[in-house]
C-alpha cells in the first residue's frame, strides 16, 4: 500500500516539475525590422507559416555570420609565411602577373623579391627574418610573394621551401625560351626579334 503512494506521490511530483518547466519556457519570437521599427512577433513554431520559418533561419544564418564576420575583421593584419609562392621564370611575365594579382582585394602581393631562400645567409634567420618581407594580411587573405630566381637554383631552393613554408602553392609562369632569351639579352619589344 505504501508503494502505490509513494508512486502516486512521485507521479505528482513529476507533473508538477514538468509544468513549471514548460510554464519558464520562453516564447520563440523573430525580430524584423518594418518601415524602420525593430518589432518582436511572438509565435509558436507550428503557428508560422513556412516564409516565416525561411524568415527565421535567415535570421540566425545572418546573426551569426555576423558575429563571425566582426570576429575576422577585429584581428590586425599580421605578416605571416606566404600561401603562394611565385617561383619562375625572369622575363616570362612574372612582374605582368605581379601587377595583376596587386589588383586583387583578398591578395596581399610582397612589395618586392625577398631573395630569401635563394641567400644562404638569410635563410639561415629563420622565419622570423622572412615574414617582415612581406605583405600584411588579414586571416581570410591570400599572402604572396615572387621571386623568380627561385627557379635557377637547383635543388637547394625546393628544399628550403618545403622545410620552412610545407603548405604554400609554388607558381611557376614558363614561356617560350628562344623570346625569353632575347627579352633577357634586349629587353623591349620581344616581337621585334621574332
Amino acid at each position: 500500500m505504501w508503494i502505490a503512494s509513494f508512486v502516486f506521490v512521485a507521479f505528482i511530483l513529476l507533473l508538477i516539475i514538468y509544468g513549471n518547466y514548460i510554464m519558464n519556457q520562453s516564447e520563440g519570437g523573430v525580430i524584423y525590422e518594418e518601415n524602420g521599427w525593430i518589432e518582436y512577433e511572438i509565435k509558436q513554431d507550428y503557428q508560422k507559416t513556412t516564409r516565416e520559418r525561411d524568415r527565421d533561419k535567415l535570421l540566425v544564418e545572418y546573426e551569426a555570420a555576423k558575429r563571425t564576420l566582426s570576429k575576422v575583421f577585429q584581428k590586425p593584419a599580421v605578416q605571416r609565411a606566404p600561401d603562394v609562392i611565385g617561383i619562375g621564370v625572369e622575363k616570362c611575365g612574372t612582374g605582368a602577373l605581379r601587377a595583376l594579382l596587386v589588383m586583387h582585394p583578398m591578395i596581399k602581393v610582397a612589395p618586392k623579391e625577398p631573395h630569401f631562400f635563394d641567400r644562404p645567409y638569410l635563410y639561415k634567420s629563420g622565419l622570423k627574418a622572412y615574414t617582415p618581407m612581406l605583405a600584411k594580411v588579414l586571416p581570410h587573405e591570400i599572402s604572396f610573394e615572387k621571386t623568380p630566381a627561385y627557379f635557377n637554383w637547383g635543388l637547394t631552393v625546393p628544399e628550403r621551401l618545403r622545410e620552412l613554408v610545407p603548405n604554400a602553392k609554388l607558381l611557376l609562369v614558363l614561356c617560350d625560351p628562344t623570346k625569353r632569351t632575347y627579352s633577357n639579352l634586349c629587353p623591349g619589344d620581344i616581337d621585334a626579334y621574332s
